[in-house]
């Protein structure tokens, strides 16, 4: 996502500061795992895909209610199983 709206360079920059920066990167649990697989079940005839699977299954198991994505179709579609919705940023 970061690459298509801000191109390359954007990535680069983006990684590059990525430890410097208020964002965390989390590694994918077993659990997410299981989660990420119902969620494109369930979901299976919308767009949502693996990416974004991923970050609503780490979210649920952080139990957070917040999202930033540039993706907030599929994000608003979504019904987490911790809340109605997510708060979706910017």
């Amino acid at each position: 996502m970061v690459g298509r709206n801000a191109g390359s360079l954007g990535v680069v920059h983006f990684l590059r500061n990525l430890s410097t920066s208020h964002f965390q990167l989390t590694a994918l649990a077993d659990q997410d795992v299981t989660r990420i697989s119902e969620i494109l079940d369930q979901y299976a005839d919308s767009r949502i895909d693996f990416v974004d699977a991923s970050v609503m299954a780490v979210v649920e198991r952080y139990g957070s209610r917040t999202v930033l994505t540039l993706d907030q179709r599929d994000f608003r579609l979504y019904r987490p199983v911790h809340c109605h919705s997510f708060e979706i940023l910017p």
